[in-house]
């Protein structure tokens, strides 16, 4: 009797044949189950044939490893939306990467393989960061150290990740949580909870459209936006703000280009974090490195 794939080939080969029949797919082709290599071994993993499951979609632009995908009872990848083809030596280039991927796992990332039983595509693997923050917040009398298991998603970068640090000091309190991040849509990037299970504070990162915005208003009591990135940053607000002036219980406090850019060269997989907040005012030490911050307040609270 043949021996069935182990798990790691038959991950392996589920990689291979999810970026292959994408990638195809998205130029307008469907790709037959049959044409891609070792299908025998990704049949014998996956309950001889894939199940069906939603189109393969993204649901936001910045988001792209959240995608799902689904095979026929055909035995052809649906034609997927919201996907932009790369060339062909791109491809080649993302079939390698799939390919070993699944035999370079480290032992600190955690993940689900790629194609789960349903044929959905999971989350890539994140990559762990051990975090001791000491909060001296002079402003709120809030003087407490939480040590904080953060898990990194792979887009997720070291700008993105302190400023997500600096925003839980700013709001530290024994019930605020770090969320999945960048890993769910639902949530946002912090928030804390009543016992009773409301979402008394919503903390969101980044350029959120006005319907985010919307929507979170209506599901927290009080919801803070930090956004950054400079110019960009910029422009986002002068578009959106006029739809904002209606909501009492938002914030919109950004975080400069400079001040960002200083930030992620403080960021490593395990750090004791200092942040000290007075008048406003942030200074963020790890080591003998300090950075200051100076948090601009474009949305007060009403």
């Amino acid at each position: 009797m043949t021996a069935g794939p182990s798990p790691r080939d038959t991950c392996g080969a589920a990689k291979c044949c999810v970026v292959i029949s994408a990638l195809a797919a998205a130029r307008g082709r469907k790709v037959p189950v049959a044409h891609i290599p070792r299908l025998g071994s990704l049949r014998a993993g996956l309950n001889d044939r894939f199940e069906e499951a939603a189109p393969l979609r993204c649901s936001r632009p910045d988001r792209l490893l959240r995608a799902e995908t689904a095979a026929n009872p055909a035995g052809t990848l649906t034609e997927p939306y919201n996907l932009v083809a790369p060339p062909l030596d791109a491809v080649c280039g993302l079939v390698f990467a799939a390919s070993i991927s699944a035999s370079q796992r480290s032992s600190d990332e955690v993940g689900s393989p790629i194609l789960g039983r349903n044929g959905k595509i999971m989350a890539q693997n994140a990559t762990i960061y051990k975090i001791e923050l000491s909060v001296s917040d002079m402003d709120r009398h809030y003087y407490e150290t939480h040590k904080l298991t953060v898990a990194k998603h792979p887009s997720e970068t070291d700008e993105r990740l302190m400023v997500r640090l600096v925003a839980f000091a700013l709001n530290a309190h024994e019930h605020l949580e770090l969320t999945k991040g960048l890993s769910t849509d639902n949530e946002p990037d912090i928030w804390q909870k009543s016992l009773s299970g409301e979402i008394d504070v919503w903390v969101a990162l980044g350029l959120p459209s006005e319907k985010v915005i919307r929507q979170s208003c209506s599901k927290a009591a009080k919801v803070i936006v930090y956004p950054y990135g400079g110019k960009t940053a910029e422009v986002w607000w002068d578009k959106v703000k006029n739809g904002t002036t209606r909501f009492d219980n938002l914030q919109v406090i950004n975080f400069s280009e400079i001040d960002t850019a200083a930030l992620a060269k403080l960021a490593s997989r395990a750090m004791k974090l200092q942040v000290n907040i007075q008048d406003g005012d942030v200074m963020v030490s790890v080591d003998e490195s300090v950075v200051y911050v100076a948090p601009g307040t474009w949305k007060g609270a009403a």
